[in-house]
């Protein structure tokens, strides 16, 4: 059962409601939210379905406590600055992080979680998760 911060709960009937309303939002938002995303992309990464697909999930990585349109701004510029390694030979990216620093004023996150570990910090802890989930995907296709 669903439990409201007052402690009301929620009927399976209402669970229902609640979830089918966010599913139709989403489907109404998620193709605004692809399409702002796709239009500002190099066209040799949005017309390849594999790394866009790959790219998507850096983006996802980098969202985690930062605001969005400065996470698809610094995978931009990762991508920009590592191109085809950044998907394809992701040791290569991993063995090259110092070349991100010029990247961390882009990437904003709350100052909350800043006070935990400098925002350069957790960048690179998003994208060094990033590249070894990459080591680990190692040709498997990911759009697939």
């Amino acid at each position: 059962m669903t439990k409201s911060s007052v402690g009301k709960e929620a009927s399976d009937k209402d669970n229902r409601l609640m979830i089918g309303i966010l599913e139709r939002v989403g489907r109404i938002l998620q193709p605004l939210e692809i399409a702002q995303i796709t239009d500002i992309l190099p066209k040799e990464l949005s017309s390849d379905k594999e790394k866009l697909t790959r790219f998507l999930l850096l983006t996802a990585f980098l969202d985690q406590q930062a605001e969005s349109p400065s996470a698809r701004k610094t995978a931009i510029g990762i991508y920009k600055m590592f191109r085809e390694d950044l998907f394809f030979k992701p040791q290569k990216c991993l063995m090259q992080m110092d070349k991100l620093v010029p990247l961390k004023d882009e990437y904003k996150i709350s100052p909350a979680i800043g006070r935990v570990l400098p925002r350069f910090g957790w960048f690179v802890l998003r994208v060094g998760g990033f590249l070894i989930y990459e080591m680990i995907l190692g040709k498997t296709k990911l759009a697939e």
